[in-house]
């Protein structure tokens, strides 16, 4: 990776928000099978640094099975797709609870634009 300094002007300035899965590490085809580089923990943590804190992982695991995978190092992460987050370096994990009408009403909308989407594009749904 080219030094911070080489992509931005001024590296203290900026956010850095990385995927896990298929940009930190190699997708896995069991996600118990995840290989965690040797350097990725320290790699990661001297960017962090280096961004004031302002480093986040974003992904659709977990944020216990985030913290397994970079040990010591707690990042700022958001979890399970925004599901969970822990908005501060080091801090505690937040869960987004759904009540059940909310998610459902998600789930309702969501439903009837990918029917509509594929229904204007000519695919059948089902």
């Amino acid at each position: 990776m080219p030094p911070l300094t080489m992509l931005v002007e001024d590296p203290a300035s900026c956010a850095l928000l990385l995927d896990l899965d298929g940009t930190l590490i190699d997708i896995a085809p069991e996600p118990h099978l995840v290989v965690i580089p040797p350097d990725l923990v320290s790699l990661l943590s001297r960017r962090s640094g280096r961004l004031n804190g302002a480093l986040a992982i974003i992904t659709g695991r977990t944020i216990k099975e985030i913290d397994h995978f970079l040990h010591a190092l707690r990042l700022r992460v958001a979890g399970v797709h925004g599901a969970e987050m822990r908005s501060e370096v080091g801090g505690d994990m937040l869960s987004c609870r759904f009540s059940a009408i909310i998610l459902s009403s998600l789930i309702s909308a969501a439903s009837k634009t990918l029917i509509a989407t594929r229904a204007a594009n000519g695919v059948p749904f089902g």
